[in-house]
């Protein structure tokens, strides 16, 4: 009878812990925010899983991939939606010549770069009615912005053809610059990066710059441009260009990268919106979408969710309006999570942060913000600096788990993975193509 009593107690102890566990039970999480979308500093809560008895539901979209554009200029000789947020810097004095060519230049910068484009309007042709690959562009740098009688360290010259050759002038080569051109329907864009080696940009940083455009018919200058210089003796002396007070104004700015506060921003419209199209569990309800960006070492996503039945309640964060994350750093789609590479993050309506494999909360920044038609999630996730690089891929799923409440998962709005294990095994993901 004692050991029969023994074996009770066990088996009674094993069921506990077992609910326990199903259940998902955990600790107190992160403070809530208010109506108005106070910034949340969570305290970071494993995430727990609930083995619920779903019938898997097979997708209804498959394959499914997205277009990542980069909120910085990457040289990839297309034309990227980032350079719509620097303003136009039109070239308009000439040197000499009488053609219809017109041109502008923008600029963005961070500490130690410079990212130049110029837009060129040329449409002439050669005799064999092609365009003239000898038309170029020649910037002038001079980083100290005291524009001297005579080019010194940090001062710098080069030529770029239309078609992306560079030509390395004074105080230039390989090691401190790149560039791209290619056609337009009215003429070409030359894109280049150019290192500065003699400062780091800080606020009111003034250098002295200058470019001059140069349409050509064979070995005839048909006509030339400068942003201020017209003496045409800029090749020798920097006395003439101009300045450019960087950070002081939008014409001299950094890149953009997205705000994290759960407000519409114009950066976002660089991204096209991705519906969520798989019902993995439950009826009709819930819609959603996401928008996605990237720049070095960092994924920014906008998940906008309509959802009329708000519910936080509830022990377990799947169990009531929360979305979820999973994050493959390489495209690798891997049916295991990868120190370093791989994570998977839940965000709650009130909130609250779950962190699950490869991640804690530290790293990542997020906020939550209520509408009239349901809830907006911002986050900044890293990724590994190695993977991205425009023309790689990221494996992504997001779902959204919808609650009505009394602790109940009413449906599960996915991306992708429709087998409900992407918390385990991320073979099932979509795929992002990083422009």
């Amino acid at each position: 009878m004692q050991i029969k009593r023994k074996c009770l107690m066990v088996l009674s102890l094993i069921m506990t812990a077992a609910l326990l566990g199903s259940c998902g039970w955990k600790g107190r999480g992160a403070s809530i925010p208010d109506d108005a979308g106070t910034k949340i500093t969570p305290t970071e809560i494993p995430v727990t899983y609930t083995p619920t008895p779903f019938q898997v539901r097979e997708p209804l979209v498959t394959d499914v991939n997205a277009d990542a554009h980069a909120v910085m200029p990457l040289l990839s000789g297309y034309d990227e939606p980032i350079w719509q947020f620097a303003e136009h810097n039109p070239i308009e004095k000439t040197i000499s010549g009488d053609s219809a060519t017109k041109a502008d230049f923008q600029i963005f910068h961070t500490d130690t770069q410079l990212y130049i484009r110029l837009n060129v309007q040329d449409k002439s042709k050669t005799v064999t009615n092609q365009v003239d690959t000898s038309d170029r562009v020649v910037i002038f740098l001079n980083e100290a912005g005291d524009k001297p009688a005579k080019y010194a360290a940090g001062d710098a010259t080069c030529t770029i053809l239309r078609d992306g050759r560079i030509v390395y002038g004074t105080g230039c080569d390989s090691s401190h610059m790149k560039a791209v051109g290619f056609e337009t329907d009215n003429g070409y864009v030359v894109e280049v990066t150019m290192s500065l080696v003699a400062v780091t940009v800080i606020p009111d940083t003034v250098v002295g710059f200058d470019v001059q455009v140069i349409d050509l018919d064979g070995d005839k200058i048909v006509k030339k441009l400068a942003w201020n210089d017209t003496s045409d003796k800029t090749a020798t002396t920097l006395t003439g260009i101009g300045s450019l007070a960087l950070e002081k104004d939008n014409n001299t700015g950094r890149f953009p990268s997205p705000v994290i506060d759960g407000e519409d921003e114009e950066l976002w419209s660089i991204s096209q919106a991705f519906p969520l199209q798989n019902p993995a569990w439950g009826d009709k309800g819930t819609e959603a979408e996401f928008r996605i960006l990237w720049d070095t070492g960092k994924v920014y996503l906008k998940i906008d969710v309509k959802d009329a039945t708000p519910n936080s309640e509830g022990m377990v964060m799947t169990r009531k309006d929360c979305v979820e994350v999973f994050l493959c750093g390489d495209g690798t789609k891997s049916d295991k999570y990868r120190e370093g590479k791989d994570l998977h993050i839940r965000i709650g309506r009130d909130g609250a942060l779950e962190c699950g494999n490869g991640i804690n909360a530290s790293a990542v920044t997020y906020q939550v913000k209520s509408n009239e038609s349901g809830y907006t999630v911002e986050v900044m996730l890293p990724a590994p600096k190695e993977s991205m690089v425009c023309g790689g891929f990221l494996g992504l799923d997001i779902h959204v788990n919808d609650s009505e409440g009394e602790g109940q998962r009413n449906r599960i709005l996915t991306w992708s993975d429709t087998s409900l294990m992407t918390y385990t095994d991320l073979s099932a993901v979509g795929t992002i193509n990083l422009k």
